[in-house]
């Protein structure tokens, strides 16, 4: 949807001047990066300490 759609819709609903509309900036949101990732995309969130401290352990990298 173009800006100046979005905002003329603002306006209508709202009442508000065009003007103060754009000085606001609306814009259209747009997914984060994560939430256009999907569950195999996404690395667990979570660390299996004892793995990570197993000696000679090279799934996780320090530092």
């Amino acid at each position: 949807m173009p800006v100046n759609t979005l905002h003329a819709q603002i306006a209508r609903r709202t009442g508000e001047d065009l003007h103060t509309l754009r000085r606001h900036g609306f814009d259209l949101l747009r997914p984060l990066p994560l939430e256009q990732m999907t569950d195999e995309d996404r690395a667990p969130l979570v660390i299996d300490w004892d793995d990570f401290d197993a000696p000679g352990s090279t799934r996780y990298q320090r530092g």
